[in-house]
């Protein structure tokens, strides 16, 4: 990057004077933290929403040229691990495609909302409130190199209405589409599994193979306002894999290979702390090695699951108040012995802290066949239910039948 390091402290405090401006006799507390040279974040906005106090983290970026997506990666993972419900990226320049396309991916799994101010958008704002800046600052600025102004609207903020607002949006209704047929169908089935789920049960839905379980399953998670984590006890030969998928599904990234990206001072600020809490060293250097093997060395012990658990849950508990959970086990019964085993663990663990959790689970349709019996495992919970999935009645697979057929016509 060259001579423009030596301005990233200026710019700083020139976009904390920006942030003032822009939200100037909203009530908002705004603080710019410590300079540091890591994945931390610049300055923290507060704000008051009635009986819930929000917290937004700003992000400056001074590059050479457009923001890409190694430059904000660990950025929205370090604000959803701070209990944030924004990040907002203040860049002398634009963004790249691939960043805009993936922060909006992002922004569709998970409960923060990213924004970001690009060069053109400050010239303006510099412009309008006539707060000073150096030559030497003014010139990386740059309109030129700005590439779009219509694309990624949603990671846009519009300076002509309400910015609180924007920064701290309501929450939203995360399942708005649903399966018409499947709700007539299964009314009853998908009521009672959706209620045991809001009261933070843990469920097993039963049924032979072609039964409907999945569909069902689906049906409830339309139903809940509340973010599913699907895990598919059989997609991984390993532990360590269903653990990354799980973290990235809560961060709301659609890949774990983003994590090859980071950098070792980012893989510490993001396994730091959750919340306003530090985490265990042990924990800290467990994550680094799960996320990064080449930042840190992996200790085999049992006490892994316990610290894994106990970091997951926190994860989950973290944003209650803007966002619920709900886990999705499938396959469980065909999961190789060392996923098992953990899973098992973490069920009971959601169990105990009382958020949903259902398994899908099929019962085997002759004495032989392969597969274990998580329900054995799990029938002494005390919040532990079960719900079995019989075959549609004949009036009931008629209807299925007319609907089928009448989309094939269509």
């Amino acid at each position: 990057m060259g001579q423009i390091r030596e301005y990233a402290n200026d710019f700083e405090k020139l976009s904390e004077s920006i942030v003032k401006y822009l939200l100037q006799d909203t009530g908002a507390e705004i603080n710019q933290t410590n300079y540091k040279k890591d994945g931390g974040y610049d300055i923290v906005v507060r704000y008051q929403d009635g009986h819930s106090r929000k917290c937004a983290l700003f992000e400056c970026k001074l590059r050479n040229g457009n923001l890409n997506l190694r430059d904000i990666a660990a950025n929205v993972i370090i604000a959803f691990n701070r209990g944030a419900i924004a990040l907002v990226a203040i860049t002398n320049y634009d963004f790249t495609q691939q960043t805009g396309e993936e922060l909006i991916d992002f922004c569709q799994h998970t409960v923060l909302n990213v924004k970001i101010i690009v060069g053109e958008e400050l010239q303006h704002i510099l412009k309008e409130s006539r707060i000073d800046v150096t030559d030497e600052l003014g010139k990386y600025i740059d309109i030129k190199k700005t590439l779009r102004k219509d694309d990624f609207k949603a990671l846009r903020i519009n300076f002509d209405e309400n910015i609180l607002h924007q920064i701290f949006p309501q929450r939203g209704n995360y399942n708005l589409e649903s399966d018409t047929l499947i709700e007539q169908l299964f009314s009853n089935e998908i009521n009672y599994i959706s209620t045991a789920l809001q009261n933070g049960a843990l469920i097993a839905v039963t049924g032979y193979f072609g039964v409907g379980k999945h569909q069902i399953i689906q049906g409830v998670f339309k139903k809940l306002n509340k973010r599913f984590i699907t895990i598919d006890a059989t997609m991984h030969e390993t532990k360590d894999l269903v653990v990354l998928d799980i973290l990235a599904q809560i961060w709301g990234l659609s890949t774990v290979k983003i994590f090859s990206l980071f950098s070792k001072n980012d893989i510490a600020a993001i396994v730091e702390m959750v919340g306003d809490k530090n985490n265990q060293e042990e924990t800290r250097e467990l994550l680094t090695a799960l996320l990064n093997d080449t930042y840190a060395d992996k200790h085999i012990s049992a006490w892994n699951n316990v610290l894994l658990c106990n970091y997951i849950i926190n994860l989950l508990t973290l944003h209650i108040e803007d966002i619920g959970f709900v886990i999705y086990i499938k396959k469980l019964q065909y999961a190789n012995q060392e996923i098992y085993d953990f899973l098992i663990y973490f069920v009971k663990y959601l169990a105990k802290i009382a958020i949903g959790c259902v398994i899908s689970y099929q019962k085997p349709e002759y004495a032989l066949q392969e597969g274990k019996n998580p329900l054995e495992k799990l029938h002494h919970i005390e919040n532990y239910n079960e719900y079995s999935i019989e075959l549609l009645s004949n009036d009931n697979a008629l209807l299925y039948k007319k609907c089928i057929l009448s989309c094939l016509v269509m």
